[in-house]
Parts: C-alpha cells; structure tokens; sequence
C-alpha cells in the first residue's frame, strides 16, 4: 500500500505520473517560478501521484475531479493554489499527450440546440464574451 504521508515527506513521486516530474518542475522553473514555490508544488504533486497511485485512476481517466477529490480527502485544509497547481500538472499533461484531452459532451436534445442557438444570438448579436455566457447559460 502506498503511504501518502511517505510520499509528501519526500518531495517523491511514485506510480504513473512519475515519468513526468522532471519535465513538470523545469517547465515550472523556466515559467519564473521561486525554488521555494516549486519545491512546494513538487511537494503537494507528490502526494498526489501517491494519490493517484492508490486510488488506481488510469491516467486516461484523470481530470480535475480527482484534484478536487485529492483535496478534500487529503484531509489537511488546502493552501491558495493547490487546486491550481494539480491543474497545471493535468494541462502540461494534456500539452504532452501524457493524459488524453476530454472533449465535451454535445446535449443533442430539442433542449440542448436550444439553449446552443440562444448563445450564438447573445454571442452574435448581443455580444457577449465567452465568460458572461458560461456564467448565464445552463
């Protein structure tokens, strides 16, 4: 069984998202990032590869659930940026072909094409941007 708190305490990744940790910290190293910030995000994603490994998640299946469900089972209150962390390990991952990309489902409904048009009118007509329609659409 893996140990989650063996992993943390050792800034180590094991299981599937090993192979990727080296990659991961030069590109958070080339994106300015301070040594200490990242030698506390390698931490948190440490645990989460343990995370991942126990919880037997294919990579082909990971997504931000499991970040949020990581999170709350950690059991230790989040820091500010935890979350995002754990997103962009998923996104360089996405980038890399590490974790293929989920494509959103279509609502092919009566339903679903109706509110699809209504937000091509208020992107089309009314102009709205594409963060106002995804706060007021369905």
């Amino acid at each position: 069984m893996i140990d989650l708190n063996e992993a943390l305490a050792k800034d180590r990744w094991i299981g599937r998202l090993a192979s990727h940790l080296d990659d991961f910290e030069a590109l958070l190293d080339g994106q300015g990032y301070a040594k200490t910030t990242v030698q506390q995000k390698i931490k948190l994603l440490a645990g989460f590869s343990a995370w991942v490994e126990r919880q037997d998640v294919p990579l082909s299946l990971l997504g931000e659930e499991d970040a949020d469900r990581f999170l709350t089972e950690l059991g230790l209150r989040p820091r500010r940026g935890d979350a995002w962390t754990i997103r962009q390990l998923l996104r360089y991952l996405r980038d890399t072909g590490g974790v293929p990309v989920l494509l959103p489902e279509v609502d092919t409904s009566a339903k679903g094409k109706l509110i699809d048009a209504f937000g091509e009118f208020l992107r089309k007509e009314r102009g709205l941007s594409a963060s106002t329609l995804t706060n007021y659409l369905p």
